[in-house]
């Protein structure tokens, strides 16, 4: 039967890329899709369906601790469906090439969802998540305190760290940098 342990679909979704990668807005991502039934052949030819999810991110990655963008700004998840998937091939595998076209407007950091299902033949669906790192479209400057708790007491003083990063997540200097 199509219910069975044995036809149950697995899979895993990947970038090839290193963990810091990053997804340019407009630069399309290129996604592998690695299906396999437990303990029989590949899924072969089998439909995909997905969407990806655009939210705030909390933090860049390399930059722990940092806070970019301003800190209150209220910025709405955007969802849109993944048109014109593939199938998978022979092997269970398939190459998916998503561009990240509608950015939500923020002054943050965002980060896409990349969330894809595996059709199986009797209905059921498999899905699997990867989660990248937006690239801003400018640098940014990120602020971290260096004082626990979010007050202070009187005379005390605020100290922070400063960095100014490339829209690739590299750091760069920025000797002019002012605050008031």
């Amino acid at each position: 039967s199509s219910n069975s342990p044995s036809r149950r679909a697995t899979g895993a979704v990947s970038n090839g890329r290193s963990g810091n990668a990053v997804q340019h807005p407009g630069v399309p991502a290129e996604l592998t899709l690695d299906g396999r039934f437990l303990y029989r052949a590949p899924p072969a030819e089998l439909d995909l369906e997905g969407e990806v999810v655009i939210t705030p991110a909390k933090e860049r990655p390399g930059f722990a601790g940092y806070h970019f963008g301003i800190a209150d700004e209220e910025v709405s998840a955007t969802r849109e469906p993944l048109e014109g998937l593939p199938q998978t091939d022979v092997q269970g595998k398939a190459t998916l090439s998503i561009a990240l076209e509608k950015l939500p407007e923020t002054s943050g950091l965002l980060e896409a969802q990349f969330l894809i299902r595996l059709a199986e033949n009797g209905g059921r669906a498999v899905e699997r998540k990867l989660t990248l790192p937006v690239a801003p479209k400018t640098a940014m400057i990120g602020v971290k305190p260096l004082f626990n708790g979010k007050s202070l007491n009187d005379n005390d003083n605020a100290t922070f760290e400063v960095v100014f990063v490339q829209p690739d997540g590299t750091a760069a200097a920025q000797p002019q940098l002012r605050y008031e």
